[in-house]
């Protein structure tokens, strides 16, 4: 059971009512325009609906702002786990543009920090919108953020197994997460089933399936 304060979304009939209102909204939306809802839906700071927009659309894939769109329920299901460890919030390694760490932020209330690289091609022209306001550039590829022990650190679609490396050997939190494929079709490092969190003596503690995608949330934990 999902927890959560009377403003939160999480209950099925109130996340059913914002479907319903977006499919009188956007009708049958075209895929190639998802990216100009998503955007002036951020601009109305009405990040439910964009949540739901999950549940209207037939393939996510076209969208080029996100790997994945999680839905309410996904967002639940990552809060409790981080509540369940009293972490203050998550850090995303690899955030992009940070439109799933700001859905997360805007849900929960946590504070929510992205890690990225190369700060001069994402305040470009040619870069996507950023949706989380609090990220965090690394300019020198040679050195890792040192993520702080009160926080969860995510890897969502993340492929750098060098960097996933030393962000293992580095973090003294107690909780990792990781969304992406179950391994079919795409490849990243690391996968939400991979092997190489034994060898860390991280163990599997939960998982869930995104409710409108095929990609899954592992959460792992050395505790």
């Amino acid at each position: 059971m999902c927890v959560v304060l009377p403003h939160k979304l999480c209950q099925v009939n109130l996340h059913q009512v914002v479907i319903c209102d977006l499919s009188k909204t956007f009708g049958n939306m075209n895929n190639d325009n998802i990216d100009e809802n998503i955007i002036s839906l951020y601009n109305a700071q009405k990040w439910e609906e964009i949540a739901a927009l999950s549940s209207t659309t037939d393939d996510f894939r076209t969208c080029k702002l996100s790997w994945v769109l999680p839905d309410i329920n996904d967002l639940c299901w990552i809060n409790e786990i981080v509540q369940k460890y009293n972490l203050s919030g998550i850090a995303s390694i690899g955030c992009g543009c940070g439109l799933l760490e700001w859905l997360l932020q805007k849900y929960s209330g946590l504070d929510i920090v992205g890690i990225e690289l190369d700060s001069s091609w994402w305040n470009s022209k040619y870069s996507p919108p950023q949706f989380l306001k609090n990220i965090i550039f690394v300019e020198n590829k040679s050195t890792n953020f040192l993520v702080p022990k009160k926080y969860a650190m995510l890897f969502c679609y993340f492929n750098n197994s060098t960097a996933f490396h030393d962000y293992m050997k580095n973090y003294k939190g107690n909780l990792i997460l990781v969304i992406g494929p179950e391994g079919n079709n795409y490849t990243t490092d690391p996968l939400p089933f991979d092997i190489k969190f034994q060898k860390y003596n991280w163990k599997l503690t939960k998982v869930k399936k995104l409710v409108y995608s095929n990609n899954y949330i592992t959460a792992y934990s050395n505790m």
